[in-house]
């Protein structure tokens, strides 16, 4: 015989199973009805565990509102989630779970533009993770790391980030996180100079990505070649790669689409095409105001593209 309290966590689940459902494949875009579809069902779940007192629960809810509200770029509700959620993790002890909530924290804390107190918490969900033996997840913070250190100009550091979380998901056998690193790594070195060694780990990830068989990924990986491919002097090289990229990252998230702003942007400015560059700059920005949501992190990220093009041509 099922008990009153047994029914209410049952439908706690149930509505936490749909809220997941509906969201799954949405565009991390504020225009797409599945967030509005999936957020009541973790309301009402939040409300019926809440009333069970069932805290364990009530941060797992937590953490699928913050990451409905992180994917739509509300980062401010998403934090407030994912704060109440550890709060709630932590009353129960589990470690584990703690250590989670902190990763996704901490990108969240990033969109904020909280850069530097992002890498605070990773670093605690790093001890966390190595506490307890998660390597999967210690393998995604090291690789967050990397790009919060790479925001700050960080460089050197962010390698050592990037190469470490490589070295776990080659181990792990995490081919699609290896290759995203492997693209992350590229761009770190071509900031530090090192085209070569940048086109070695981008030829990597297209390889890897080709093997999962993932054209978005292979698309992007060909908009960081293109750049490299501008940057050596090698023009209808370059053109020919962005144009592949952009045919193969159609219909792509709004946050794949803005890095691929960035990418054509300066395979336009390394070209000498300056008005092109302008342009596309122009509707980056339009398209990143249209998504109606906030990310100080993207903002910034314009404006270095900006003050790329006031610079000379040279890499």
């Amino acid at each position: 015989m099922v008990t009153a309290a047994g029914a209410r966590h049952r439908e706690a689940t149930l509505h936490t199973l749909i809220g997941n459902i509906v969201r799954e494949g949405q565009d991390y875009g504020l225009q797409s009805p599945r967030l509005s579809e999936s957020v009541p069902h973790y309301k009402r779940a939040l409300a019926l565990v809440e009333e069970l007192g069932d805290r364990r629960t009530q941060a797992l809810v937590h953490v699928n509102l913050g990451t409905a509200y992180s994917l739509a770029r509300q980062p401010v509700l998403s934090m407030k989630h994912h704060r109440l959620a550890y709060t709630a993790a932590r009353a129960t002890g589990a470690r584990f779970f703690e250590g989670s909530i902190l990763t996704n924290l901490a990108t969240v804390q990033d969109l904020l533009g909280l850069t530097a107190e992002a890498l605070v918490t990773n670093h605690r969900a790093l001890a966390i993770h190595r506490e307890t033996g998660n390597r999967g997840s210690e393998g995604i913070t090291l690789g967050n790391h990397g790009n919060f250190l790479n925001e700050m100009g960080r460089h050197q550091e962010a390698r050592d980030y990037f190469e470490r979380a490589i070295t776990i998901h080659r181990a792990l056998r995490r081919r699609q996180n290896e290759a995203a690193k492997h693209a992350d790594l590229a761009g770190t070195l071509l900031a530090l100079g090192q085209a070569d060694l940048a086109k070695t780990h981008l030829d990597t990830s297209l390889s890897l990505y080709r093997a999962i068989e993932s054209p978005t990924g292979e698309g992007y990986v060909n908009a960081g070649l293109a750049v490299v491919a501008a940057m050596a002097d090698e023009p209808a090289r370059a053109r020919v790669l962005i144009q592949k990229a952009i045919s193969m990252m159609e219909g792509c998230g709004p946050t794949l689409l803005i890095n691929l702003y960035f990418q054509r942007i300066r395979v336009a400015h390394f070209t000498g095409q300056s008005g092109e560059a302008e342009r596309i700059l122009a509707d980056g920005e339009r398209f990143l105001s249209d998504m109606g949501a906030s990310d100080v992190g993207l903002e910034k990220k314009f404006s270095s593209i900006r003050a790329l093009l006031n610079c000379p041509t040279s890499p």
